[in-house]
């Protein structure tokens, strides 16, 4: 991926180069990496907020309140989980993130998910987070809040009408039981995720996001 990210940056460079357009390109570049940084300080108060509030309401047992909330979900979900209390509430988090919207405040609670996930209910996990079902968008409006929209919520109907299709399709597809297999309660599964694949999981979309 970096490699295709060079090519397309020398070669949009070599193009307006050769048609005599190589000042206004690097006066772009420069317009827009102060954009940048000025985007993203205007997001940090945003991310520091969000992640300051998940932590309040975990050290005030909201989680444990959020996981037995989800305890019917999850159960019909990650039918594995229904003995590990830990686990369920760790998914239940990163779940109720990602529903906020919290996107790279959100992608430590994923991580800390995968930790207590194993096999089948690992790739549903990073199914159903990859797809990051949002109710309140907070990291987008912050961004087009910050981009000086006129209506940064505006785009709240399609945000939620887009994300909840896409986590309908995720959990439509996520991997199931075989037939004859009884569940082993996430003991004894053989395979468990790489390191380099729990850092893996949604951004902020997740991640997202996700949050992932």
């Amino acid at each position: 991926m970096e490699r295709i990210f060079v090519w397309l940056l020398f070669t949009g460079l070599g193009v307006c180069l050769i048609f005599g357009h190589g000042a206004q390109a690097f006066a772009a570049a420069g317009d827009a990496a102060g954009e940048a940084v000025t985007l993203t300080v205007g997001l940090v108060g945003g991310c520091a907020l969000w992640g300051g509030l998940v932590a309040m309401a975990d050290a005030a047992g909201l989680s444990r309140g959020a996981a037995r909330a989800m305890r019917p979900f999850l159960r019909w979900i990650f039918p594995n989980l229904e003995g590990n209390p830990e686990a369920r509430q760790a998914v239940a988090t990163a779940f109720s993130a990602n529903l906020l919207g919290l996107g790279n405040a959100a992608t430590p609670l994923a991580l800390n998910a995968m930790k207590h996930l194993n096999g089948r209910d690992a790739d549903t996990f990073w199914l159903i987070s990859a797809s990051s079902l949002q109710l309140l968008p907070t990291t987008v409006l912050a961004m087009r809040q910050t981009a000086g929209a006129a209506n940064p919520g505006d785009i709240l109907p399609i945000c939620i009408a887009a994300s909840a299709m896409a986590t309908a399709v995720a959990v439509a597809i996520r991997p199931r039981e075989k037939k004859g297999h009884a569940p082993n309660g996430g003991r004894g599964q053989s395979r468990r995720y790489p390191a380099h694949l729990h850092r893996g999981v949604v951004d902020g979309h997740g991640g997202g996001g996700g949050s992932a």
